[in-house]
């Protein structure tokens, strides 16, 4: 995976017909292979799967729940490209949002919205290959939880700032998606095939991760002080939002591999704990928190004690 900068990210904008995976990669079709790489998903980033408790069910369940867990991750990227991203690109391509910016960001924000849409499709193509693939069948709320956490979010804040917030979360998501992408297609056990889906998806967000980390240094200073220390003691919420946990979905999974409530109610506890998760969450936002502080977002004692009251580094 190419580094991304300024100079490079200007690059690929640039000629984005060569190099954005619309243009260059054909599509992904999933077929049995021999060898080690046989998980639909990492491990380590789905602990249930690995819980003693699991393990006696036999390699049947462990299995499933790692299909489900690529599940997720599809449904996820399609609700968020297709539903958050999309719409922020957009309104920055036509100059609804930001329309102090020069005409050549909002044609880039154009094509963000042209990536995303395909990254979208893609997901739900890749998804009913997986469904034949693995005859595991899907076990996915009707929308990821994040959706219904932003718009609760969003909904309390005042109208006038919801704009922001949108186009912050964006910010948040476009900068940190590359990492956890990054430790799916490097992970050698992962089947070959849904590795090069995620490889190709990481691809072009480090392009629009440098896009979104070069807006925000425009955005942030412009912004007066008291918006900016009212938009950023969001972001703790934001973040939280974008990592929240699908207790009752891993829960019903759980049951259908075999365990009993009670068992599943441990698997949770145990594997999906707060402070796991903290701990997580703090190596997943590395980045994008280093591009913050660089900003100065946290001088602001308000967005400081925000962080502080819910628990997260920064």
């Amino acid at each position: 995976m190419p580094r991304t900068g300024p100079k490079r990210e200007d690059e690929l904008m640039r000629h984005w017909r060569r190099h954005a995976t619309l243009h260059t990669t054909p599509r992904r079709v999933l077929e049995p292979v021999e060898g080690a790489a046989t998980l639909y998903y990492s491990r380590d980033l789905t602990p249930i799967a690995a819980h003693p408790l699991i393990e006696t069910l036999g390699p049947a369940a462990g299995h499933a729940l790692l299909v489900q867990e690529l599940y997720a991750h599809l449904e996820f990227t399609a609700h968020l490209e297709h539903r958050v991203v999309t719409q922020v690109a957009w309104e920055l391509g036509i100059g609804r949002m930001l329309p102090w910016q020069q005409v050549g960001h909002r044609l880039d924000a154009n094509k963000i919205y042209v990536d995303e849409a395909y990254h979208s499709m893609v997901a739900v193509d890749f998804g009913q290959q997986v469904h034949a693939h693995s005859l595991v069948a899907p076990c996915v709320p009707a929308e990821p939880v994040f959706l219904d956490r932003l718009r609760t979010i969003c909904d309390r804040a005042p109208a006038a700032l919801v704009p922001d917030i949108r186009l912050l979360f964006v910010v948040i998501s476009e900068t940190l998606i590359t990492e956890t992408l990054r430790q799916i297609y490097t992970d050698a056990e992962v089947l070959p095939c849904v590795r090069a889906v995620i490889r190709d998806h990481a691809k072009d967000e480090a392009v629009h991760r440098a896009y979104f980390s070069r807006l925000f240094t425009r955005w942030w200073p412009r912004l007066p002080v008291a918006e900016q220390q009212r938009l950023g003691a969001y972001i703790p919420q934001l973040i939280e939002c974008y990592f929240a946990i699908d207790v009752p979905t891993s829960r019903a999974r759980l049951l259908e591999v075999g365990l009993d409530g009670c068992q599943a109610q441990a698997v949770i506890e145990e594997s999906l704990s707060e402070h796991a998760h903290r701990e997580r969450l703090a190596t997943a936002t590395e980045g994008t928190l280093r591009l913050f502080r660089e900003l100065g977002v946290f001088e602001h004692a308000q967005i400081h004690d925000a962080f502080e009251r819910r628990g997260l580094t920064h």
